[in-house]
């Protein structure tokens, strides 16, 4: 349904697909919605099954990932908006990223950064490689064109960096 007034309820993440479509994860109303390229239209892509979604993006081939904190999960949708995967077991997912060999990275709050070879089934906390401990409330996450992962720590005041395989992270 498209209209021109959408009602955000707790907007967090944000993420363009290829055809620079804005795809925002509307938190407090379980929704991602999509926003036309002029800014006008607004539409639900994906109201089912989403608890509290707080970040997404999108791989390569427009496949798009969302986070729910609450649930536990990562989700992965085709470009119909059908759920593939499902990355669960996480204690609160926080942020995504995709590494330049297309190895998904999940933050936990309180936790965790894991590593997730990118693979086409469901998957579990413990196959995922635990790259970094000790994180307090990670909300940003990027991985760079060289690998190099930087995460923003919030409640710690700490940006976190290295490359994707490296057990050793600076402050």
């Amino acid at each position: 349904t498209l209209t021109k007034v959408a009602q955000f309820n707790r907007a967090m993440g944000l993420a363009f697909d290829l055809q620079g479509f804005r795809f925002v994860a509307d938190s407090e109303n379980q929704a991602i919605r999509q926003v036309d390229l002029e800014g006008d239209l607004v539409s639900t892509y994906i109201s089912e099954g989403l608890e509290l979604p707080v970040d997404l993006m999108f791989d390569p081939v427009n496949n798009l990932y969302v986070v729910d904190e609450t649930a536990g999960k990562v989700l992965k949708f085709d470009l119909f908006g059908n759920q593939t995967a499902v990355w669960a077991g996480l204690t609160q997912p926080t942020a995504i990223a995709l590494t330049p060999s297309r190895n998904l990275v999940v933050t936990e709050f309180g936790g965790t950064l894991f590593l997730f070879e990118n693979g086409t089934g469901d998957f579990s906390v413990a196959d995922g490689t635990i790259l970094a401990e000790g994180l307090v409330e990670p909300r940003g996450l990027a991985v760079l064109e060289d690998g190099l992962i930087v995460i923003s720590d919030s409640r710690s005041e700490e940006r976190r960096v290295g490359k994707e395989g490296r057990s050793r992270w600076s402050p």
